[in-house]
């Protein structure tokens, strides 16, 4: 599966030298890696210059990876976030990839074929999903939105209204 140019990946873990080591495996993928020392520094940064994916530890001071997941879907950030963790259970993994929407959930140590692959999914998920916003946008400036179709200044307020 081919992966958009350079995939940004945001690097969230407590731990400096599991962050340090996952860039570095992140690199010799061929990924760009961003590091954050917890979720508030990883919202900062994606709202900076958001990331492609998000690869966040669960267990973090500050702000953890479940409010991480909480307030990324509250703010409408869509992208496709990889939950770490030394603890790992069918049932939390359920619930991160379930109830929070992780696109999928990963046991320490990480090994780094399993990584590329899920790595370059997501990041092609996130890019068919802004191609699909983009398109979505361009067909409500030529007068379709949904099944809804006209190109009247009336028309064309109402899908503004929408979206």
């Amino acid at each position: 599966m081919d992966t958009p140019d350079l995939a940004r990946v945001l690097v969230v873990d407590d731990d400096e030298r599991q962050r340090s080591v996952l860039a570095a495996m992140l690199s010799s993928l061929g990924f760009a890696a961003v590091q954050a020392r917890d979720g508030q520094e990883a919202l900062d940064l994606q709202a900076e210059a958001p990331a492609d994916v998000i690869l966040t530890d669960l267990m973090m001071p500050r702000m953890d990876g479940f409010e991480l997941l909480r307030k990324l879907e509250e703010r409408g950030d869509r992208t496709p976030t990889i939950v770490l963790t030394g603890f790992g259970s069918i049932e939390k993994a359920i619930e991160v990839v379930h109830d929070l929407k992780a696109f999928w959930f990963l046991e320490k140590p990480v090994q780094s074929g399993i990584l590329r692959a899920l790595i370059e999914r997501a990041a092609a998920q996130n890019h068919f999903m802004e191609e699909t916003a983009l398109l979505s946008r361009q067909l409500s400036y030529h007068g379709i939105l949904g099944d809804l179709v006209g190109s009247s200044p009336a028309m064309q307020q109402i899908f503004a209204l929408i979206s």
